[in-house]
Parts: C-alpha cells; sequence; structure tokens
C-alpha cells in the first residue's frame, strides 16, 4: 500500500491485514508511516515512489521476504511509471 500512513493508504493497509494478507505499508513520511504500522499487522517499508530506484527497491525486498507480490495499491498522486511510446515500461516480471 503506498500512501499507508494515512487516509485512504492507511485504511487499505488495516483492512487487507485484517483480512489476513501479507502487506506492506508504503509512505515516505517515517512517522506517519510507524504510527500506521502500529495499528496494523502491515510491514513498514520507506519509499518515494516518485523515484524508480526506491520503487524497484520495495518491490525487491517484498519479493524476497515473500516469493511473490500479488497486489499493489497505489493512494498517491505521483508514482514511478516511465513512459515509453504509448505504454508505461514495466516494473519487474510476473512469474
Amino acid at each position: 500500500m503506498t500512501g499507508a500512513g494515512q487516509r485512504i493508504g492507511r485504511e487499505l493497509g488495516r483492512r487487507f491485514s485484517a483480512d489476513g494478507a501479507t502487506t506492506y505499508l508504503i509512505d515516505l513520511d517515517r512517522d506517519l508511516l510507524e504510527e500506521a504500522a502500529g495499528h496494523t499487522a502491515g510491514h513498514p517499508l520507506l519509499c518515494d515512489v516518485s523515484s524508480t530506484a526506491d520503487v524497484e527497491r520495495v518491490v525487491e525486498t517484498v519479493v524476497n521476504e515473500t516469493g511473490r507480490l500479488d497486489v499493489v495499491s497505489t493512494t498517491r498522486a505521483s508514482c514511478a511509471t516511465e513512459w515509453s511510446g504509448s505504454s508505461p515500461t514495466t516494473i519487474g516480471t510476473p512469474s
């Protein structure tokens, strides 16, 4: 869940965790992120979603720890997608 430090991102993280999902909470604000993690079973990860390198690091961390990445919820206005022609480039390759 990006933007997990507050509002919609925090609530989505809480809900996914409550439903039994292994949830990673992503935010740029360390204090909000730690507060949100304290209210869920989610794993906090600092990340600037406008940075492709940060997003790739987070994806790698999640896949290394869980073996897979099933759902991504982006609740921020910006994300690390680079446009090439008429379609975005892919970050990672699905199995």
